[in-house]
């Protein structure tokens, strides 16, 4: 099971350089992080008491593109029997148990908060500006060369309680 999700995984990695490079577009950019946050889902473990109820997966902010992809996934799958609920957050303050967040870098000014009200509890934080992996952040998307990277930080993702698989490892620029 684990190799089929390695495959998929990668077949979206190497489609990613195609999607980007050829269509700038926003839709094609969210398009393309849904499909990682998807994976990710199923390359991460979350300890046991977040496998019960819903996988949460907030997004701070106003990203329609994004939150979209995100919706359509919602409709159709699922994590280890766990069906997905997408929840726009206008603020940060007093968050949910959830499993992903999602901070746009229109709304990157959050993180510092958001890290310090999520501290001791295992949720994945997905960012997508510069620099963000080294001041918080699990995981951060950035474009080099026209083309979308994911960094991550594994001291963070592991201050989660969170557990990933090697290949994520192996697929991203490793920063701390």
């Amino acid at each position: 099971m684990k190799k089929v999700f390695f495959i998929l995984f990668s077949f979206v990695l190497l489609t990613s350089e195609v999607l980007i490079t050829n269509d700038q577009s926003e839709e094609a950019s969210a398009h393309l992080k849904a499909s990682y946050i998807y994976n990710f889902t199923k390359l991460i473990q979350w300890p046991e008491d977040y496998k019960k109820g819903s996988f949460v997966i907030g997004i701070v902010g106003s990203n329609g593109y994004l939150s979209n992809e995100l919706f359509k996934m919602a409709s159709s799958k699922t994590v280890d029997g766990q069906k997905f609920e997408i929840k726009i957050l206008s603020s940060t303050a007093d968050l949910p148990k959830i499993h992903i967040i999602y901070l746009s870098s229109d709304n990157s000014t959050q993180l510092s908060d958001v890290v310090n009200q999520l501290k001791g509890k295992s949720t994945l934080i997905i960012t997508e500006k510069t620099g963000l992996a080294k001041q918080g952040s699990g995981i951060n998307f950035v474009y080099l060369k026209n083309k979308m990277e994911m960094e991550l930080n594994k001291p963070n993702i592991e201050k989660c309680n969170l557990k990933m698989a090697s290949k994520i490892l192996e697929m991203s620029i490793q920063v701390k």
